[in-house]
């Protein structure tokens, strides 16, 4: 199941925004000490209590819905990275491009261990002359695609030492229906080389989380897709979570200012 969900919830939130406010979420989503500890340590699996804690993020964070999905993409890695499944994660490609080819090559792999999973379909098409490339994304799930923006944004910075950039296109025609439900879109995605190399953790988070435990990465793909699970219909994210559109929703800033937004609502 999602079990190592909350963990990495509390993760990114501390990293990125001190335990200050991870205390104001979990007091907004109703979660006191006593249940804090058994999310925490895979003792509990309650689907009421992950639902909880994406709508506190979201307000107390003053984000929408599609920022924190990526946001949460892209904290994913650095997680994976630090549970000690950098080896695992490089040698899927020695490019960003070869690396998206292989994704449904890894989803067909861990679906000898996880038959019933539904894993989404990704379409890498990769131009040598532009040095850019086509990516298709096809789910059952609605509205979750900006966690995987923020996975591959994170993957390009951690491993290739790229920053990516995405432009939403036009999916082809079969995928159209698809397409205005939420479950499928397609990007022109193209990079330039991030100033400094290969991305690293800010030092300075160390001081406000614990390292994680050493995790495989098929056990934390698994707990992500039965996250997404959750998520299936967009109808269930509305109930928890703000969109941009949605009138009253707070001041919004795109992902690119993300750091800012967290350091601003952290001192609330």
């Amino acid at each position: 199941m999602y079990a190592y969900i909350p963990l990495i919830w509390k993760d990114m939130v501390l990293s990125l925004a001190g335990p200050e406010t991870w205390a104001n979420i979990l007091l907004e989503a109703g979660i006191s000490s006593e249940i804090e500890e058994p999310l925490l340590n895979k003792k509990t699996r309650r689907e009421d209590l992950i639902f909880a804690l994406f709508g506190a993020t979201c307000k107390k964070m003053a984000l929408s819905r599609d920022d924190l999905l990526r946001a949460f993409g892209r904290h994913f890695v650095s997680f994976t990275l630090r549970s000690g499944n950098g080896a695992f994660l490089r040698s899927q490609g020695v490019t960003l491009p070869a690396f998206l080819e292989n994704v449904n090559a890894t989803h067909n792999y861990f679906e000898r261990d996880h038959p019933n999973a539904k894993f989404p379909f990704i379409e890498s098409k990769y131009d040598p002359v532009a040095d850019t490339l086509l990516l298709t994304y096809l789910s059952i799930r609605e509205g979750v695609s900006p966690l995987l923006l923020g996975i591959i944004e994170e993957i390009g910075a951690h491993l290739y030492g790229l920053l990516v950039s995405f432009v939403p296109t036009a999916v082809p025609a079969e995928l159209a229906e698809d397409a205005k439900a939420g479950r499928a879109a397609a990007w022109q995605v193209s990079w330039q080389n991030r100033p400094g190399g290969c991305k690293e953790d800010d030092p300075a988070w160390d001081k406000v989380r614990s390292p994680p435990p050493r995790t495989s990465f098929p056990a934390l793909h698994n707990s992500l897709t039965q996250f997404m699970d959750l998520f299936r219909s967009n109808n269930v994210c509305l109930l928890f979570c703000a969109t941009d559109d949605d009138a009253g929703a707070a001041e919004r800033q795109s992902v690119d200012d993300f750091e800012e937004v967290i350091s601003r609502t952290s001192t609330k």
